[in-house]
């Protein structure tokens, strides 16, 4: 179960640093555009990061505690 949280864990942290790595880019060539509103909010950036990484493990934990519950001899001799 720890296996596939952290794997499902490592990719979405991967995909919210390219994602924020955009974001930043992004505020850089738009900030002209955009008044009133800061280049780079810490606190927003923080925040929705930890929602996506709380939200892929749980996503992760939901079916591999489903799967560890499974009697994997019983499968594979019904198989």
């Amino acid at each position: 179960v720890g296996r596939v949280i952290g794997q499902g864990v490592a990719l979405a942290s991967m995909g919210t640093a390219a994602g924020l790595l955009g974001a930043w880019i992004m505020s850089r060539l738009l900030s002209q555009v955009l008044y009133g509103v800061p280049r780079f909010d810490i606190l927003t950036y923080a925040g929705l990061s930890a929602v996506l990484l709380g939200v892929a493990a749980l996503a992760s934990w939901l079916p591999a505690r489903r799967v560890a519950r499974i009697d994997a001899a019983r499968v594979l001799s019904d198989s």
